[in-house]
């Protein structure tokens, strides 16, 4: 390797530990402190790197704000992947669809970052940046998706699109009602009956769900 291609590769390793220092940073203060109270110089004096830098890396804050919503949700999935709560990946009846539904309202007791974050969007009312709602959107199709992937393995002898519809409609309301159980514990800052609500959050899910599997099985 040449030095000129060696010099490249090791700016880009640079890179790469300087964005990672500062999503780290940005992500606790974000969390911590809002997103109004959370300056570029802030960011850079925690991670311990220039506030130059940042602006050499991310074009501003809002693009901060939107990378550190993304990564901080990728670290959440992938600790929750790890741990293998939600084994067998696919549920193979509707016991186990309603099982693993359950499990993944409940992991949320331990308020991960990244929906703190989303309820800082909310609040300060950066959803009507565009980056930012980007950044929201994808989260949530991705929360979506896990759904669409499940159901369609589940009833492969089903038309596959109708099924997604299926799918797509009850992930939605899947992620209303994590919201709404996160807001519950933040309100009443208790865990307290945590576990019944998620089960029984699971149980409506997968019933609204059976009954229109059922009638396109029986359509």
């Amino acid at each position: 390797m040449g030095s000129a291609a060696k010099s490249d590769t090791k700016s880009k390793k640079n890179d790469k530990v300087t964005r990672d220092k500062i999503l780290s940073a940005a992500e606790e203060l974000f969390a911590q402190n809002g997103y109004a109270a959370t300056s570029i110089s802030k960011i850079a004096k925690k991670a311990g790197v220039l506030s130059g830098s940042i602006y050499w890396i991310f074009d501003s804050k809002d693009a901060i704000f939107s990378a550190v919503l993304i990564n901080s949700s990728e670290q959440w999935k992938q600790r929750v992947d790890r741990s293998g709560i939600f084994y067998p990946a696919v549920p193979h009846d509707y016991d186990e669809l309603e099982e693993m539904v359950t499990k993944s309202l409940y992991v949320l007791k331990d308020s991960p970052t990244f929906v703190k974050l989303i309820h800082v969007a909310v609040v300060e009312d950066k959803t009507e940046n565009a980056e930012v709602r980007d950044a929201l959107k994808s989260l949530r199709s991705g929360w979506i998706q896990d759904t669409d992937k499940n159901l369609v393995a589940m009833f492969t002898q089903l038309p596959e699109k109708q099924v997604r519809a299926i799918a797509r409609r009850y992930g939605r309301l899947l992620i209303g009602i994590a919201d709404g159980i996160f807001m519950r514990n933040a309100i009443e800052a208790t865990k307290s009956g945590h576990k019944e609500m998620c089960a029984t959050a699971a149980k409506s899910i997968v019933a609204g769900i059976k009954v229109e599997i059922e009638a396109l099985e029986n359509s």
